[in-house]
């Protein structure tokens, strides 16, 4: 589990566009399937005595089934992307999240550790000096 920040935030990255594209995928997908249904229900042909025939001509084959199956085998796969890129996308961001937080104590941890011992080497210091020592004359300051 050594992934650095960067790391992760290049897979957020990654999953944030995949999800993007999935979704976009998804809607156009759906759409196509709208319009071919659309198409295939109004696509009959009215003679003049009232009768609905069927229809003949690229627009007809074109629409067939086959293709509105391969409209919803795209929908299905892209809607699995769909949820799987946003979930990777939330589980790195809270991942990340959660590292940053860690980080953030340590660094507060380590600075809390460095005053405390500055402090201490000043204590140390201010004791030496303490017999303040004129070191010209060789005498102390009293």
């Amino acid at each position: 589990m050594g992934r650095t920040l960067s790391q992760l935030k290049s897979y957020r990255r990654r999953l944030g566009w995949a999800f993007v594209i999935s979704i976009a995928v998804l809607f156009t997908a759906v759409l196509f399937t709208a319009i071919q249904n659309r198409k295939s229900d109004s696509s009959g042909i009215v003679n003049s005595r009232g009768d609905v025939g069927s229809p003949i001509g690229p627009d007809a084959i074109a629409s067939g089934p086959d293709s509105i199956n391969l409209s919803l085998m795209i929908s299905a796969t892209s809607l699995l992307t769909s949820v799987t890129s946003f979930l990777g996308l939330i589980i790195t961001t809270a991942v990340a999240w959660r590292k940053e937080r860690r980080e953030q104590l340590q660094a507060d941890v380590e600075l809390q550790r460095k005053n405390l011992e500055v402090e201490k080497l000043r204590l140390e210091i201010g004791r030496d000096v303490s017999p303040a020592r004129d070191d010209r004359t060789g005498t102390t300051g009293n």
